[in-house]
């Protein structure tokens, strides 16, 4: 019965990804105009259709020996709309189903004063990681050190200032996220976040972009800050810190991107200080690099107005490698730790549609001596 239940919803995914293949370019040119052109808005989207095993030793059943898992499944699903309203006013909203669950994305009102200022309020992504770019990830997921720090949307209003040489964004954020306003508590505490980017080289071939982010979170919320293995085929924990209640976070990032031809390459330091008490505080530091060669296609692409390298163009195929670390300061119940992890890749871009990705990694670290290897696949569909 089992088998034949993991057969049945095998083929209920395969059934909606030939659907997503037939549907996606037909969507992809759905757009709603005013006859004046002052409206306009379009459907945005996406579908992950994952498959991969893994194997290791899990740190949380300390029982267990070796394990071996495999999965395929559909996930972090969206759909939502982009639209623009007199050259001025941008809106967007996204939705996502995921784990049997619907909940709100990105959703949010931009305001342009001009072709370089402007104006953001709602639930969004603060100035802070990788993990605003989604489905930009060069990788089936993000980084074990990227995804660690827990940065996520929070309901906010962010200024921003972007020119050719110098991009900057500051804001002010609730530490909740929309629909948070159920808890029983009214004190959610807030972040204030800033980043600056400059960009000495930006042409049509090359591009030297260098940035950095601070954060600061005031905040009576539990601090969870969890290392896991770079997959989504299961939430495995490399190196994990807890605290129930805290003073303050800290949040500072470095990074640097060049283009240059087929070739980029980003590099980021990341760092974390808790001050749990006037007696306890922790620091974690992160570091993370990550290239790409372009074997199929002639120019790797860049976005100046988000601050960030974009994916290929269509029939480009991709070489990439990641390779992160983390250590984990001592504290009072915690001794030093520290973990690693490596990924290698490789992506096809059909169209600006529709990409495949292959991932290929393994990492190790000193808490509970955890280590694993995992391969993973992705055919993903966007609007």
């Amino acid at each position: 019965m089992n088998t034949f239940h993991k057969f049945s919803q095998s083929l209920k995914a395969s059934m909606l990804v030939f659907c997503a293949i037939y549907a996606q370019e037909s969507f992809s040119q759905l757009q709603i105009k005013t006859e004046a052109g002052d409206i306009n808005m379009r459907f945005t989207g996406r579908i992950n259709f994952d498959a991969g095993t893994m194997q290791g030793k899990d740190p949380i059943n300390r029982n267990e020996k070796d394990y071996v898992l495999s999965n395929v499944q559909l996930i972090d699903n969206r759909f939502g709309f982009l639209a623009t309203m007199n050259d001025n006013w941008v809106a967007r909203m996204e939705l996502s189903y995921n784990d049997d669950k619907i909940k709100f994305c990105d959703t949010w009102l931009k305001y342009k004063f001009n072709d370089t200022q402007s104006l953001k309020a709602g639930n969004y992504f603060m100035p802070f990681g990788y993990a605003e770019l989604g489905t930009q990830f060069r990788f089936v997921t993000d980084g074990m050190v990227d995804a660690g720090w827990g940065i996520s949307r929070k309901v906010g209003l962010s200024f921003d200032h972007t020119t050719d040489f110098l991009k900057f964004t500051v804001g002010l954020f609730s530490d909740a996220a929309l629909g948070a306003q159920k808890e029983k508590s009214s004190n959610k505490g807030y972040n204030f976040a800033a980043k600056v980017y400059v960009r000495p080289i930006l042409d049509d071939s090359q591009v030297l972009h260098l940035a950095a982010s601070f954060v600061h979170n005031d905040s009576p919320n539990p601090a969870k800050v969890k290392s896991s293995v770079p997959t989504t085929i299961k939430d495995l924990p490399m190196v994990m810190f807890t605290a129930e209640k805290l003073q303050y976070r800290q949040y500072l990032e470095l990074e640097a991107i060049y283009i240059n031809g087929k070739f980029y390459g980003e590099a980021r330091y990341q760092m974390n200080h808790t001050r749990v008490d006037d007696d306890n505080s922790i620091n974690i530091h992160g570091f993370w690099a990550q290239a790409g060669f372009l074997i199929l296609g002639e120019q790797q692409k860049y976005n100046k107005a988000n601050g960030y390298a974009s994916l290929p163009g269509a029939k480009s195929l991709e070489a990439l490698l990641r390779v992160e670390k983390v250590k984990y300061g001592k504290m009072a119940n915690l001794d030093e730790a520290d973990a690693y992890a490596v990924t290698m890749g490789l992506n096809y871009y059909f169209n600006k549609y529709v990409r495949v990705r292959a991932n290929f990694g393994f990492g190790d670290s000193n808490y509970d001596d955890t280590k694993f290897g995992v391969f993973q696949t992705r055919l993903q569909f966007s609007l």
